[in-house]
This record gives structure tokens, C-alpha cells and sequence, in this order.
């Protein structure tokens, strides 16, 4: 009885990792897809140059609105369980304390328990701050890095863009396919 428990809860776990990482399939299909669509446009509308610049802007707009909505999914996620589990620890921590005070009337050990329910409410803070920080930190460096890879991108299409005066369009065509 006790195998059949734990294979139902392997088996679940597994098909919540697979459709979490057919979600992830499924966005990355559809941003994909968003963009052929959109570079197209762009490229008939308009000439290729300015269609690659377009659509470069158009994939950090989406990509920054992705890792943004991850980072407080995670965040939010993180800060909720923290916050049961001090929750629950706290309660069970008071029941103690209650039952052993009633039970046994000893200074000591309503004064060890107290001080214990204090630093794991610290502790749990200090997860807390630690978390937030880490998130915001790798949100700032991602944010920073493609800032920097579209505005040089940009900087070096805008560059060919003066020199295309001078290529013919099939030219221009390529030095933009081997970006």
C-alpha cells in the first residue's frame, strides 16, 4: 500500500515538471512565432534594415515582459511559502509553550521557547530580504544585458544603414543575415 503511494506521487510530480516544461515549449513556440510574423510585416511594409531593427525591439519587449512576470511569480511564490511555513512553525511553537507551561511551570523553558519562536522569525525575515534581493539583482542584470546587446545591435545596423547608400540591396541583405 505504502509503494503504491509513493509511485502515485512520483508519477504526479513528474507530469507537473513535464507540464511545466511543455508550458515553457508553448511560450517559447508562440514568441517565435510572433516574431516571423512581425519581422514579415515589417519586411514588406519597410526596408530590411529598419524590419531588423524593429523586430530586435520587438523581442526585448517581449523578452523583459517574460522574465519580469517570472521573477514575481517566483517572488510571490517564495514569500508565500516562507511565510506559511513561519506561520506554522510559529503556532506549533505557542502550542508547546502553552502545554508545557500548563503541564510544567518552569521559567527556563518558556523562556528557551521564546527565544527560540524569536530567531526563527528572524531567520525567516532574513530568508525573506535575502530572496527579494537576489531576484532583483538578477532581474537588474538581464534587464541590463539586453538593454546593452539591442542598443548596440542597433548602433551597428544604424551604422549600416549610412553605408548601405553604397551596397546594393542583396549586399545589405546578407551583412543583415549575419548578424
Amino acid at each position: 500500500m505504502i509503494q503504491n503511494n509513493n509511485n502515485s506521487c512520483s508519477g504526479s510530480s513528474s507530469s507537473s515538471s513535464s507540464n511545466s516544461s511543455s508550458s515553457r515549449v508553448v511560450v517559447v513556440v508562440v514568441v517565435v512565432v510572433v516574431v516571423l510574423v512581425v519581422v514579415e510585416y515589417q519586411r514588406q511594409q519597410h526596408g530590411a534594415t529598419e524590419a531588423a531593427v524593429k523586430a530586435v525591439i520587438i523581442v526585448v519587449d517581449v523578452v523583459v515582459v517574460v522574465v519580469v512576470v517570472v521573477v514575481v511569480v517566483v517572488v510571490v511564490v517564495v514569500v508565500v511559502v516562507v511565510v506559511v511555513v513561519s506561520v506554522v512553525v510559529v503556532s506549533v511553537v505557542v502550542v508547546v509553550v502553552l502545554v508545557v507551561s500548563v503541564v510544567v511551570v518552569d521559567v527556563v523553558v518558556v523562556v528557551v521557547v521564546v527565544v527560540v519562536v524569536v530567531v526563527v522569525v528572524v531567520v525567516v525575515v532574513v530568508v525573506v530580504v535575502v530572496v527579494v534581493i537576489v531576484v532583483v539583482v538578477v532581474v537588474v542584470v538581464v534587464v541590463v544585458k539586453v538593454v546593452v546587446k539591442v542598443v548596440k545591435l542597433v548602433t551597428w545596423l544604424q551604422a549600416a544603414e549610412r553605408l548601405s547608400f553604397t551596397m546594393s540591396s542583396r549586399s545589405r541583405i546578407s551583412l543583415i543575415g549575419r548578424l
